[in-house]
């Protein structure tokens, strides 16, 4: 892809957006947070559907089963929100093998299938909150789609800590590697060193007990996702990937151009000549949870 196309492409939309939301709310409850955002924002987000992203962990046995309560969790939070007409595709049943082989699934045809209906100038944007298993997955099975799709990742550590390991990335290098190496334009949102900051305590997050059953539901799951510490903050650094797209003058994060890094276990190399991407490093933290929480506690859901 030309660089300067791919410039035009990683400027933040200034209208509407036609969104796909990838995500793993097992491994991250704050990913109910960032769908409920999008769904609550019908005047610049239009939601196309949902991949179920493969997860595992001490508890859930593979990936494909944790793909599966992914997928029914996130159709719960549909059905609170009265949004079950949005369709939830399975993601990928398994990580990467290698960089060259795709975990074929529904969610990854699903991503190529409305990618090529879209154009440089009215991109597909896709938010991925999980590992980068199913967009890089997709463009494997359809190089194409780089042209045609914009993809917001939250994920591994900012450059300035990047030996900080995070799941989005540990769990499934190749993908990372893959989209990183793609061309497809790439808005990075690192959890360590940034995304981790914003933070919402206990005392805030109580405040939805006063909405309606979608606002109690992730009161409950953000309630459950630590041990019973009053002072112990949880996180919405998935809602920081859904605040680029509505990011006017800046009043949710700062980012700047860089080249892209090579993704590591634990890490980055830097060699010259990588595709361009837009590097989130620093998010504004009380104006994005503000908006977020105030849009929650007017929806009544």
């Amino acid at each position: 892809m030309e660089e300067e196309l791919c410039g035009r492409m990683l400027r933040a939309p200034r209208e509407g957006a036609d969104v796909v939301l990838d995500a793993a709310p097992l491994r991250r409850p704050d990913d109910g947070f960032a769908l409920a955002w999008m769904l609550l924002r019908k005047d610049r987000i239009r939601l196309e559907g949902i991949c179920a992203a493969p997860y595992r962990n001490e508890t859930i046995p593979g990936t494909a089963v944790g793909r599966k309560d992914n997928q029914e969790q996130l159709e719960q939070l549909l059905a609170l929100a009265g949004a079950e007409g949005i369709p939830v595709l399975e993601g990928a049943p398994w990580y990467l093998l290698d960089e060259e082989n795709p975990a074929a699934s529904e969610g990854a045809r699903f991503l190529v299938e409305r990618a090529m209906a879209h154009t440089p100038e009215r991109p597909l944007y896709v938010v991925c909150t999980a590992t980068a298993t199913d967009v890089a997955s997709a463009w494997l099975l359809e190089k194409q789609i780089a042209e045609r799709m914009v993809v917001i990742w939250l994920g591994g550590a900012a450059l300035h800590c990047m030996e900080r390991e995070d799941p989005n990335l540990t769990e499934d290098v190749s993908a990372a590697r893959v989209l990183f190496d793609s061309g497809i334009p790439l808005v990075h949102v690192p959890y360590w060193g940034v995304a981790e900051h914003c933070a919402i305590s206990m005392a805030e997050l109580s405040l939805l007990r006063e909405g309606g059953p979608l606002c109690r539901c992730l009161l409950d799951q953000m309630a459950g996702s630590g041990e019973e510490n009053p002072f112990r903050s949880r996180n919405l650094g998935s809602a920081a990937a859904v605040a680029w797209l509505l990011n006017g003058e800046d009043r949710y994060l700062e980012s700047r151009r860089i080249r892209t890094p090579v993704p590591l276990r634990q890490g980055y190399r830097l060699p010259e000549g990588r595709p361009p991407m837009e590097y989130v490093h620093r998010i504004r933290r009380d104006a994005l949870v503000s908006d977020l929480m105030t849009a929650l506690l007017e929806s009544g859901l």
